[in-house]
């Protein structure tokens, strides 16, 4: 079983080793969201790069491999490989920087709109 563990641990190092790529490209066919991060993945631990019980699978796109993400129980961030591999990590994952690879939460979270200011009353004796 380590064997085992050991070969699928080096298939993805080797496909983290061999995905460089250009996240421009990427952009082009992707719906870009403000929380993707270019040039970025997650990984779960030192030489561990995706979460238990969630194998590398294939996505169309970084807004494909997000939702399928998001549709996985335990998922908290995504990481898109040029080559259409999509990884899964868990909330304890940390962030590493590699060129090519778009990352990001399993949701984008819109920002709180900004409150209105509030008009003030003109003073009387200015005019």
């Amino acid at each position: 079983a380590d064997d085992v563990a050991d070969d699928v641990a080096d298939d993805v190092a080797d496909d983290v080793a061999d995905a460089v790529g250009d996240a421009e490209e990427e952009s082009s066919s992707t719906n870009w969201q403000d929380c993707f991060e270019a040039d970025t993945y997650y990984q779960e631990a030192a030489h561990k790069f995706n979460m238990d019980g969630a194998p590398r699978i294939h996505a169309a796109n970084a807004d494909d491999c997000q939702a399928k993400c998001a549709a996985h129980p335990g998922c908290a961030y995504f990481t898109f490989w040029p080559d259409g591999g999509c990884l899964f990590t868990s909330s304890v994952a940390t962030s590493k920087s590699h060129h090519g690879v778009v990352a990001g939460p399993s949701k984008c979270v819109a920002a709180a709109p900004e409150e209105p200011e509030t008009p003030q009353p003109l003073d009387p004796t200015l005019q």
